[in-house]
């Protein structure tokens, strides 16, 4: 999947349950990579995960989509994933 579809983007809006299971289907492995990439550590992974879709959903009625370009959301998701949790670990890389 290129892009995230529009009829999809307004189910989300719409808080459709279905629309969330397959958006987390389709980015959830690109989101685990991300936050594992940002260097936290697997006790963290679940609740970064976690609070990274709770961030999308509350957000999601306000994302435009910009014409010629891929879906963006406006934060990207590395900045979501690199917020600290109480037993994440500095990244010695940053």
């Amino acid at each position: 999947m290129d892009s995230t579809s529009a009829r999809l983007l307004r189910r989300l809006g719409d808080h459709d349950p279905e629309a969330w299971r397959q958006f987390v289907r389709v980015y959830g492995a690109v989101v685990r990579f991300w936050i594992r990439q940002a260097g936290l550590n697997s006790a963290d992974l679940a609740d970064v995960f976690q609070d990274f879709f709770v961030a999308v959903s509350r957000n999601i009625v306000s994302f435009q989509r910009q014409s010629g370009q891929a879906t963006r959301l406006k934060k990207s998701p590395q900045k979501w994933a690199s917020h600290p949790t109480p037993s994440a670990k500095p990244n010695p890389a940053s």
